[in-house]
């Protein structure tokens, strides 16, 4: 599993007016600051569960000693092994590995987009959310 949480980001509020006669319409109201309004905070879960299937033997080195040692391999996203989760199929010759990924698996909305021009409809509204739930399925083959 794994958890995202953002704060909300700062943007600016605007009249939507050329208050000023500069010919730009980014003017903001008297006594309020640049990036003074703030968008709400953001957070996700995602997780991910993945099986692995091994078969067939390795071939043999040819009487050669081959390297030693311990490899540890951590992956993630596309289908990736994560360790200690290879079901005891990384001594094998070939591997079939099952996923479901998911991401936003609460289906949280998160908003952006705020609009801060005072004249719109959408003032201090968010005008779009970011991605919804999203599930992945997956089968992996490595040899």
């Amino acid at each position: 599993l794994n958890v995202r949480q953002q704060s909300g980001t700062p943007f600016n509020i605007t009249t939507g007016r050329d208050n000023n006669g500069d010919g730009v319409f980014n003017d903001r109201p008297a006594g309020v600051s640049r990036n003074s309004a703030w968008t709400d905070a953001q957070w996700d879960i995602g997780g991910r569960l993945n099986y692995t299937i091994g078969f067939g033997t390795r071939p043999q080195t040819g009487g050669q000693a081959g390297p030693t040692g311990v490899a540890i391999v951590i992956g993630g996203g596309g289908g990736g092994p994560m360790g200690g989760f290879s079901g005891g199929a990384e001594d094998k010759r070939f591997q079939l590995n099952f996923y479901v990924a998911g991401s936003n698996l609460t289906n949280h909305r998160n908003y952006i987009g705020y609009s801060g021009v005072v004249t719109s409809d959408y003032y201090l509204k968010p005008t779009n959310v970011m991605n919804p739930r999203k599930l992945e399925l997956g089968v992996r083959f490595g040899f």
